[in-house]
């Protein structure tokens, strides 16, 4: 299976979207001469391994893979159980953010970098000093981004961890939106911390507010700035507690959506240490206000342990993404905050789904090579903001906290086992994954995203994206 995949077979392997189905991946080696039986890639061995930022992490497990199970594969029986016991793991295709693997969006890239799993997960997507990495040749083994990856137990055989001597050098990427999300503003208030009221449901920001609470300016939720935005009615006069702040400790996807919206939002007032929102944007969770006189802002790994932190101390306050908020602690409120027409307050909510327009965003140049991150700086989350596309935060008439979650994959991976950036990935894995994010990307998968906290990716997107993928895989 050494042969490379011609560009009709390639085609053959493109979504019937009508009928919810996947032609597997067809390589041009004599035992795979013609494109195999729809679901004929879903076999106990292509079971393959992903992982890195976290708000994809429901949009994988709950969503996408379970989907792919049971529209395109049907049971696949004697799959191995993964070293990790990774609980099902003898029935799932892909294991997303499995035991052990480091998260959040610096994982994913330092991920991709490393070729550590079939493919990696990222929201930032990078910077355009990391895709110059992700370009070059494959890294030392001695490389410190790798260090996380080279004792890495990764599930299902022959997927050892890095390093691998036989991967390519120097192959690219590609790289391209999977699904969109709100980052919620989340908080818990009791009717004890309220003077025995029950506390607000929901409450209200504006960019100012928003900025003064995780600025560290505002100490206690009644603060008076606060009450007099809230809706009539509301008890959150009463609540005399103070604020109490938790943000990600690790390099993040979600905290680099968030300080985006923070810097549009309030980027040049000074906060409670002097500093601005303009000076801390970038993934590193770790750096917001404090000292002096700052509200206490505590740091933790992870999108869930920020929920959790927030959930485990009354007056507590995080940011994180909408999916794990409503899954993990749907008992606190969420905050419906100003939108960038700067006419009402919206929810991050929209029913079941993410109130996440994405009017006005658009790919990068350079065709259906530009929406995978082929050509030029693509998607890099550092370009000016007339060029950044993955900046999505004050964007249409919706909730103004919105951004994508990427997936990061190597191109030329048609090619067969044993070659490409990733070559200890089987022909059986191959199929899987080209297959399953072809499944991802369909019209009628994106569609039950918005039942799970999640928006589509503009449907005007993904016929390029998905050209481009099959082209490049």
């Amino acid at each position: 299976m050494t042969g490379r995949m011609t560009g009709a077979r390639k085609r053959a392997g493109v979504i019937a979207v009508g009928a919810g189905i996947v032609a597997s991946l067809a390589f041009a080696a004599p035992s795979f001469a013609a494109p195999p039986a729809a679901g004929a890639n879903c076999q106990p061995n292509g079971r393959i391994a992903a992982g890195g930022a976290t708000l994809a992490n429901n949009a994988q497990r709950i969503v996408f893979e379970p989907a792919f199970r049971r529209e395109i594969c049907g049971p696949v029986p004697g799959g191995p159980t993964d070293a990790n016991n990774e609980p099902n793991s003898d029935t799932r295709m892909v294991l997303y953010n499995y035991v052990g693997r480091p998260t959040g969006s610096g994982s994913g890239i330092n991920g991709a970098q490393c070729r550590a799993d079939a493919f990696e997960g990222s929201d930032v997507p990078y910077t355009t000093a990391q895709l110059a990495l992700l370009r070059a040749a494959k890294p030392a083994t001695t490389d410190p981004n790798c260090s996380l990856f080279q004792s890495l137990t990764v599930p299902f055989a022959p997927q050892p961890a890095y390093p691998d001597a036989s991967d390519a050098t120097t192959v690219g990427i590609m790289s391209f939106p999977l699904a969109g999300s709100a980052v919620a503003i989340g908080y818990n208030l009791t009717a004890a911390a309220c003077g025995g009221s029950t506390p607000p449901a929901s409450i209200q920001l504006d960019s100012l507010q928003a900025s003064r609470l995780f600025g560290g300016d505002t100490a206690t939720w009644n603060d008076a700035a606060l009450v007099a935005i809230q809706p009539v009615g509301s008890t959150l006069a009463n609540c005399a507690v103070g604020v109490s702040r938790f943000a990600r400790l690790d390099n993040s996807g979600t905290t680099t959506i968030f300080k985006s919206y923070l810097n549009k939002a309030d980027g040049a007032r000074a906060l409670c240490d002097g500093t601005t929102w303009s000076a801390r944007s970038g993934q590193n969770g770790s750096n917001f206000p404090s000292g002096g006189t700052c509200t206490p802002v505590s740091y933790v790994s992870g999108n869930p342990a920020v929920i959790d932190a927030t959930a485990g101390t009354v007056g507590g306050l995080g940011y994180g993404d909408l999916s794990d908020w409503r899954v993990r602690q749907p008992q606190l409120g969420l905050a419906s905050v100003r939108n960038q027409a700067n006419d009402a307050y919206v929810s991050p909510l929209a029913g079941l789904g993410s109130n996440c327009s994405f009017a006005g965003a658009s790919l990068p140049a350079g065709g259906a090579n530009g929406a995978v991150g082929i050509a030029g700086n693509a998607w890099a989350s550092d370009l000016p903001p007339a060029t950044n596309k993955s900046d999505v935060t004050f964007v249409g008439a919706g909730y103004p906290i919105c951004g994508f979650t990427f997936g990061l994959v190597r191109p030329g991976l048609s090619a067969g086992a044993g070659t490409g950036a990733v070559a200890r990935l089987s022909d059986n894995q191959r199929r899987t994954l080209y297959s399953y994010l072809l499944f991802a990307l369909s019209p009628t998968t994106q569609a039950q995203l918005s039942a799970n906290f999640y928006a589509p990716v503009p449907a005007t997107f993904l016929t390029s994206i998905r050209t481009g993928y099959n082209s490049n895989f």
